[in-house]
């Protein structure tokens, strides 16, 4: 049982580092800065949320690589009490963590601040 709490632990924690990978935005991003846009708090919340939906959908499906591609190129994972992931071990750690049974993570947006 303590294993168990463990892991779910592990695997709450680790989701919280998730890092979007934002590509597909930078040029629409880079636009509204030079274009003087504001910053749309309701729009980052939405993208936040959509960009969660695919990670949660990918961790269910049992797609670990799906998962991994939710991270930028340079993205980093720091599991507690473990050395930095990266690249392809993002694949593995994800992988491993269903590989242990683990069927759903759930991911949440309880605030969005930024200008």
């Amino acid at each position: 049982m303590s294993n168990l709490i463990n892991q779910l632990t592990f695997a709450v924690f680790t989701t919280f580092l998730v890092a979007c990978n934002t590509a597909s935005t930078d040029s629409k991003t880079t636009d509204a800065m030079e274009s003087g846009a504001a910053f749309d708090l309701a729009s980052a919340k939405s993208t936040i949320e959509s960009q969660n939906a695919k990670f949660m959908d990918a961790f269910k499906k049992g797609d670990s690589a799906a998962v991994a591609a939710s991270y930028t190129s340079d993205g980093v994972l720091l599991p507690p009490n473990s050395e930095t992931v990266q690249g392809a071990g993002i694949v593995s750690l994800w992988g491993s963590f269903m590989g242990m049974g683990v069927k759903e993570v759930k991911l949440s947006v309880d605030d969005v601040a930024g200008n």
